[in-house]
């Protein structure tokens, strides 16, 4: 279903969802260098006894790339709609919005997992080490 933007308030609640996908995207810019960390921290690691590895790193970055390029394309498709007034715009800019919420939400779950396997195989070692 498509619509003309006449309505301030409804301009407003776009600008809105505007800034939170530029806000998406500066979170998964922190989270590339986190990555990037993460990535260096598992190739310390003797792998092959492990059971997270250089591949699940390299699964969630391309997690990540894809993701990051899907909230690029939403953000670009927001712009002229607040630029340009009466611009057509599709209602489902709201679904592709709570679609990218719960992609970006189940994506911090998988970081926050490899984080907690980075930490716990760290913490293995130091014992073994001592």
């Amino acid at each position: 279903m498509t619509t003309i933007i006449e309505d301030n308030e409804l301009n407003t609640e776009l600008q809105e969802l505007y800034l939170v996908s530029k806000q998406w995207l500066s979170d998964l810019d922190f989270l590339e260098n986190e990555l990037e960390f993460l990535r260096r921290r598992f190739k310390t690691f003797d792998v092959a006894t492990n059971w997270i590895d250089l591949q699940e790193i390299t699964r969630i970055e391309k997690k990540h790339a894809d993701l990051k390029a899907h909230i690029m394309d939403y953000a670009h498709k927001l712009e002229p709609l607040i630029t340009e007034t009466r611009q057509p715009f599709d209602l489902n800019l709201v679904e592709t919005y709570a679609q990218i919420e719960t992609e970006l939400n189940r994506f911090s779950e998988e970081i926050q997992s490899v984080k907690n396997a980075a930490l716990e195989l760290t913490r293995e070692r130091l014992k073994k080490d001592h």
